[in-house]
């Protein structure tokens, strides 16, 4: 290590209380390219993320800021950086990108727009990553804020806001380059904003048809407050092994059919990790949605990665997700294989959880979760099934209770749709607020009571010492949670509470 450039709270820590160490890297050693070396974090001698790695590959820094120049910029040069990220004819940063570079945009109010109006929209062959191995031309493409001077402890605030009428903000592959530009991409600590009247599939990062993968890390996204029918989201679009994690996404509004959303994986993605995000006031739409747009599952259709069954493999752990317009997890049509852990669901018009696919072979595990004061409309439940698929959809371990916002005439879950034998319920804590629910008898381990939040009526559904979810997390799974949704390590005192939090 080099240097420090910042230590301080993330994008997300005033709500999930997690850190951002900004460092330079210094001399490695003559370490060989392209090969994972360990990167450990010691605080007073005791060391951390030993599980984490940094792979040190060659590459350029592209600097850009609004005082630069496009025809004197230097690569590598911070005193003589481009002025766009990209013009109209891909100039700018993005006519020089390659795989391996780092974009580095410098602070200051941006509204920029480049090719097809996007910030920056990946069209050419030569702005595609790759995979790191060592050699020269090789590796993700970074896109980040500057980090801010040595001990300086400020990172750049890079904002920019999408102007009425344009996409803005970053845009993947369109579906006829689809495999060729815009993968292997990772954009991080910036602040994005969506003018009330940029087009319906603006959203500050929008994957497109890029195969993927992307990784979206510590960014402010919202608010987005569409005048019209957006169909997008925060964070929207195709691809594999996506990782969206610690953003605070907030303030996305549609008219009309709600259909923009706070996380939207669409037709063709798989292997995601949506993890450590807040999420709040989604108005437009879900908190997080899977949703087979394309109707793609089975088919074949150019423009998508071929043999896609569903939405396999995807992870969603520990989110904060705090009202929407529709659903808190809508895990929608062509959903497949899942494991949902560690999130607080709260305050969704609809259900905290609602499962709406028709594919065999489900394997999804929604376990640790703590729903709370959902289904506001009353038009459903805590939690829903609105179609009818097979193989198994288990929920066990979480908390889910009704809270004075929660109409009386809502119930813990309701089936609207055709069979529903998949469902498996084992071992959740249910509290109807004194509402007079009936007993749900299909989980045949349940505990009821109130789960005695420490404030509720704040946000704050951490246990008190009193509740009934104390060591009462007994049902086993199938891999394993190692802490709660504030970080915080699982088991205590020897065995797990049920629900997002144990109690600390």
């Amino acid at each position: 290590m080099a240097n420090y450039r910042y230590l301080g709270a993330a994008k997300v820590g005033s709500k999930l209380g997690l850190q951002q160490l900004t460092v330079q890297v210094g001399n490695l050693n003559n370490a060989a390219m392209g090969k994972a070396l360990p990167v450990t974090v010691s605080v007073n001698g005791v060391a951390s993320n030993a599980d984490n790695t940094f792979t040190p590959n060659p590459g350029r820094i592209l600097f850009v800021a609004q005082n630069g120049n496009d025809s004197t910029a230097v690569p590598g040069d911070i005193t003589k950086p481009y002025r766009y990220l990209q013009t109209a004819s891909n100039g700018g940063a993005a006519g020089a990108l390659r795989a391996g570079d780092h974009i580095v945009i410098r602070g200051g109010n941006w509204t920029d727009t480049g090719f097809d109006g996007a910030w920056l929209r990946f069209r050419y062959s030569q702005q595609q990553g790759s995979a790191p191995t060592g050699a020269s031309g090789t590796g993700w493409i970074h896109i980040t804020a500057y980090p801010g001077q040595v001990n300086g402890n400020a990172i750049e605030d890079v904002h920019y806001s999408t102007p009425a009428g344009v996409k803005g903000g970053f845009q993947g592959a369109g579906s006829a380059y689809f495999g060729t530009t815009g993968d292997w991409i990772s954009i991080s600590n910036l602040r994005m904003d969506v003018n009330a009247n940029a087009t319906s599939d603006a959203a500050p990062i929008n994957l497109q048809y890029s195969g993927g993968p992307w990784r979206i890390v510590n960014n402010e996204l919202g608010p987005w407050p569409s005048a019209i029918n957006s169909k997008a989201g925060g964070v929207s679009g195709h691809g594999t092994n996506t990782k969206v994690l610690g953003n605070h996404i907030y303030g996305m509004a549609c008219t009309g059919a709600l259909e923009n959303h706070g996380v939207y994986a669409d037709s063709g993605a798989s292997g995601w990790e949506i993890a450590y995000n807040y999420i709040h006031d989604i108005t437009g739409g879900n908190s997080v949605q899977f949703f087979d747009n394309e109707g793609l599952a089975g088919t074949s259709m150019s423009g998508y990665v071929t043999g896609w069954k569903g939405f396999a493999n995807m992870k969603v752990h520990h989110n904060y997700l705090d009202g929407s317009g529709k659903h808190g997890l809508n895990l929608s049509d062509s959903t497949l294989s899942a494991q949902i852990y560690d999130n607080v669901v709260m305050h969704a018009k609809n259900g905290g959880l609602r499962l709406n696919t028709n594919l065999a072979n489900l394997d999804i595990t929604v376990a640790y979760n703590t729903f709370y004061e959902n289904d506001l409309a009353g038009t459903g439940a805590q939690v829903m099934n609105t179609w009818g698929g097979s193989g198994a959809l288990r929920v066990y371990d979480n908390v889910v209770a009704a809270g004075p916002k929660s109409p009386s005439s809502s119930r813990y879950y309701t089936n609207q749709g055709g069979t529903d034998t998949f469902f498996d319920f084992k071992r959740n804590l249910y509290w109807d607020n004194g509402y007079g629910w009936a007993s749900f008898t299909r989980d045949t381990l349940a505990l009821k009571g109130n789960p005695l939040f420490a404030s509720a009526s704040t946000g704050n559904l951490n246990l008190t010492a009193s509740s009934p979810a104390i060591q009462q997390a007994t049902q086993a799974i199938s891999f394993t949670v190692a802490d709660d949704v504030s970080s915080f390590a699982r088991p205590n005192n020897g065995k797990n509470d049920l629900g997002a939090f144990q109690l600390h």
